[in-house]
């Protein structure tokens, strides 16, 4: 899904507030969603670590790196629109582990 459409999405279910627990269509989308990008993301890593490729990010080992809902938002909205445009959750999410855990030079 492109980022901004999900963002988009997902800033409509959040100004619901409490009535959003009606949308349980659209929360399990975004869910999906996310989830989908998150194993995207992995499954790539995985994929270059076997291979030796340089990486997108480096992660610590043992260290779980989990958002709640107003953060992951916080930060998927301070990714600069010009960059959004062309992002996909799943370069959203490659984003923003790559902040989290950059790789040595």
């Amino acid at each position: 899904m492109p980022l901004p459409v999900f963002v988009e999405r997902a800033t409509k279910l959040e100004s619901k507030g409490p009535l959003a627990l009606f949308s349980r269509g659209e929360i399990s989308v975004l869910q999906s969603e996310m989830q989908g990008a998150n194993k995207s993301v992995v499954a790539e890593y995985q994929a270059r670590k076997a291979s030796g490729a340089k990486q997108a990010f480096c992660p610590v080992k043992g260290e779980k790196y989990q958002l709640g809902v107003k953060e992951l938002m916080a930060k998927l909205r301070a990714i600069p629109a010009a960059q959004a445009r062309t992002m996909t959750t799943t370069d959203a999410m490659r984003h923003l582990l790559a902040k989290r855990y950059p790789c040595p030079a």
